[in-house]
């Protein structure tokens, strides 16, 4: 972001990773869970970025967990328009029954404003859930495209 001329004052970035799919999504419940009275005296937004392994399916995901969590509605558009702000394809899409979770569902559940990103057709690869899913899979065009739109949505909360 610094390379890009973006200098924040008033918004603060944090990182959170988590992986290894059902013990990541632990983590996001504990960390739910741990911070969930951090934060109630600023806005804060949780975008999720998991598998992205295809450009082509990059999309924000409206519902997680087997389509029974609702994301934020909010956070959907914000995600698509700075998308379309930084050239970055994108649709919505919803993760599908028997299609899983993102650790966005445990930060929703948890009580925070939260929104999956997902570049994976939900038609799931072979290599999906299986000893071969590993991270060979990302696609440095999909990441790409997700940093740039998440460098754009930072910009636009600046603003």
């Amino acid at each position: 972001m610094e390379r890009r001329g973006i200098n924040l004052e008033h918004t603060e970035v944090g990182v959170i990773l988590t992986g290894s799919e059902e013990a990541g999504l632990r983590g996001a419940k504990a960390w739910a869970e741990t911070h969930k009275d951090d934060y109630k005296d600023v806005p804060t937004y949780i975008f999720c970025c998991d598998t992205i392994h295809d450009p082509k399916h990059l999309a924000v995901n409206t519902r997680d967990l087997n389509s029974t969590v609702k994301s934020d509605p909010e956070l959907c558009d914000l995600f698509l328009r700075a998308s379309e702000e930084a050239g970055v394809p994108c649709k919505r899409s919803v993760v599908p029954l028997f299609g899983g979770s993102t650790d966005s569902a445990a930060f929703t559940q948890g009580g925070f404003r939260s929104v999956g990103i997902t570049g994976l057709s939900h038609m799931l690869e072979d290599y999906y859930h299986t000893r071969r899913d590993s991270f060979d899979h990302l696609n440095e065009k999909g990441v790409e495209n997700c940093i740039r739109a998440a460098a754009k949505l930072i910009e636009t909360l600046e603003e």
